[in-house]
């Protein structure tokens, strides 16, 4: 009896011990998509990036090197840098210039007229970084569809 009274409080110490080491922050992969497509007139487009931080910690989003591909067009490469910094498990927006292609300029506005929308893919690699956390570079990929905001022909979400 008393070797297994001995066994509990040597459990019980252990685990009371094992639950005073602070945990290390889980860290996840952020998730980046587009809002918006802009259509500007000054031979470039603006995007509206959201970034979803999906871990326990707070990140500081430095730097976006990415490209969109919108329905086999020649990809649209992007680098932007950013101070960006997001809460644990939240999300915010943010603006990047991409230059504009009359090609997909094409493409976006014959699209304009089709129920289904205009595939697309965007991925690329996203720096993270701050004081305390050191450097990290996530690998994104999302695909989605652009559909025109009615009323805005210069709009596409």
């Amino acid at each position: 009896m008393k070797s297994r009274l001995q066994g509990w409080f040597l459990i019980t110490v252990l685990m009371t011990l094992a639950g005073c080491v602070p945990a290390r922050p889980d860290i996840f992969p952020p998730q980046l998509s587009i809002d918006a497509l802009r259509i500007s007139g000054q031979g470039s487009w603006q995007l509206v990036l959201r970034i979803k931080n999906d871990s326990y910690a707070s990140m500081t989003f430095r730097h976006l090197e990415g490209q969109l591909l919108v329905d086999g067009q020649a990809p649209l490469r992007m680098s932007a840098d950013m101070d960006l910094e997001i809460p644990a498990l939240a999300a915010d927006v943010t603006r990047v210039e991409i230059p504009a292609t009359a090609a997909l300029h094409k493409v976006l506005t014959d699209s304009r007229h089709t129920p289904f929308g205009l595939p697309y893919r965007f991925s690329g690699q996203v720096v993270t970084g701050g004081s305390a956390s050191g450097t990290r570079h996530f690998d994104f990929s999302h695909d989605d569809r652009f559909y025109p905001v009615p009323g805005d022909a210069r709009r596409f979400r």
